[in-house]
């Protein structure tokens, strides 16, 4: 609904930011005269204006005293108690079941707590890097589900229906699992279900993420000697264009490394971005970006600026993730598809009291350098089959370079390349045209390629493009 006489502008800065995330950061919208209400905030309207005051902030206080098994314990405890919780309703509840050992210790939990077995979904993928399917079975078979895989029609891919879904969000948007988390979502209401569990927030509560143990290779590069470092980046710098990702990997973590010496921010954006501020910019062109701030200003407010120690550089990613990509984009994309297709999913993982327990473990509870999650992993094995406890992380992503058909590739070029197209004015047209010849050439490749962008971030670029063209024309704004 539109104010009678509002006339919407364009926050430049905002949709800078998006490209590099993938979502706009809150409280920003992308409209420059729309902002959102802050986490863990309440605006109160009377007849002196409007006052803004936050009731709540997420701070991490890890516990060096915590132990694996008491820890595993309480979390036994608090998840059963979170599922009774958030199964109350006056409509059968079910789960979205992807395969991962989050959700699928949601579904453990639903029998153990005496709710009995539930009703469970999951999305079959055509790529076998992504499709997480087998271990989604054996945890339905093992806790005696009634399970329905769910497979994404031609249809579901098609231009319109791909657009038609872009569009729905009040603002640019283009997290790729966007598509999957619609159909399972609307699986579950031709099915008469209006109301399921998600094991959402596990990721963010029990560092789940690569980065997590990621840091820990990170504080070691960056304790190694400057000469060392940069020999080093010379050289997986050359190599990026002959391996698969090795070399574009090391690169950007020597790279990391380097900038979080002087600053976690710089450090944590590099994390979290598709798009590093040099790749903005070779993107944006010069006049379009002027007086445009980087995107590591939303990481930073720390004291000391960089990270002393592994534990203080574990806190900071866990309150920032918290602070940013939680609102913004994960719970975003939940709440926008599932309410498009009318039903309600709920979080466990992100009951309060779940969440005071993941912000107190101390980093070697979270990671040992080599996986995440060790507490939910330790829980997995005493409640799940042993192939989904084992199963590594997939997250909820779909390859969208070998699914997608030519008549949305010729969409694609008609979108973006048009002489209408209202990024037209801001962005390095041949670096564009080089993106969708690459992101076309893909599916023949079955997805594969090597150097300096890696499958999935080519696959992002052209998400992302397209998302914010989508959106300037709906509400007929030009950069």
């Amino acid at each position: 609904m539109q104010r009678r006489g509002f006339t919407p502008q364009l926050d430049r800065q905002a949709c800078y930011d998006f490209l590099g995330l993938g979502y706009v950061p809150e409280p920003a919208t992308g409209f420059a005269n729309i902002h959102a209400l802050p986490a863990g905030s309440r605006i109160t309207l009377g007849p002196g204006g409007a006052h803004l005051e936050g009731y709540e902030t997420v701070a991490a206080a890890p516990r060096a005293d915590r132990r694996l098994e008491e820890t595993v314990a309480a979390l036994a405890e608090r998840l059963v108690a979170a599922v009774r919780r958030q199964s109350v309703a006056d409509v059968p509840v079910a789960a979205l079941l992807s395969g991962g050992i989050d959700s699928s210790l949601v579904v453990a939990t639903h029998e153990r707590a005496g709710l009995g077995p539930t009703t469970t979904f999951n999305v079959r993928f055509p790529d076998r890097q992504h499709d997480e399917t087998d271990a989604a079975l054996a945890a339905a078979t093992h806790y005696r589900t009634r399970h329905h895989t769910v497979d994404l029609a031609d249809s579901a891919l098609s231009p319109d229906a791909l657009f038609g879904l872009l569009r729905h969000f009040d603002q640019p948007f283009a997290d790729t699992s966007l598509v999957p988390m619609y159909w399972i979502s609307r699986a579950v209401r031709d099915r008469g279900i209006i109301c399921t569990l998600s094991g959402d927030g596990g990721d963010e509560v029990f560092g789940g993420y690569a980065c997590f143990w990621r840091a820990n290779h990170l504080m070691r590069a960056a304790a190694l000697p400057g000469w060392l470092r940069s020999a080093t980046r010379r050289v997986t710098g050359a190599l990026a264009g002959w391996t698969e990702n090795w070399g574009r990997q090391v690169n950007k973590a020597l790279c990391l490394a380097e900038a979080g010496r002087s600053s976690s921010a710089l450090l944590l954006a590099g994390l979290a971005n598709y798009l590093n501020e040099d790749q903005k910019a070779e993107l944006i062109r010069p006049e379009a970006r002027d007086d445009l701030a980087p995107v590591y200003r939303l990481y930073d407010g720390d004291d000391p600026p960089a990270a002393t120690d592994l534990e203080e550089l574990s806190r900071r990613i866990t309150e920032r993730w918290f602070r940013v990509s939680l609102p913004s984009d994960m719970l975003r994309k939940v709440d926008m598809m599932s309410m498009r297709a009318s039903i309600e999913v709920r979080v466990p993982l992100l009951d309060e009291e779940v969440v005071a327990l993941g912000l107190e473990l101390p980093h070697r509870l979270k990671t040992d350098g080599r996986t995440g999650k060790l507490v939910l992993r330790s829980l997995a094995r005493r409640w799940l089959p042993r192939s989904v406890a084992a199963h590594p992380k997939h997250g909820f992503t779909i390859p969208l370079d070998v699914m997608v058909g030519g008549d949305v590739h010729a969409a694609l070029d008609d979108v973006l390349l048009s002489p209408r197209a209202r990024i037209r004015c801001a962005v390095d047209e041949r670096l564009v045209r080089t993106w969708l010849h690459d992101f076309a050439g893909a599916r023949s490749r079955n997805g594969s390629g090597g150097g300096a962008i890696s499958r999935g971030g080519l696959y992002q670029r052209v998400f992302t493009l397209l998302a914010l063209e989508l959106w300037l024309g709906d509400h007929h704004l030009t950069w």
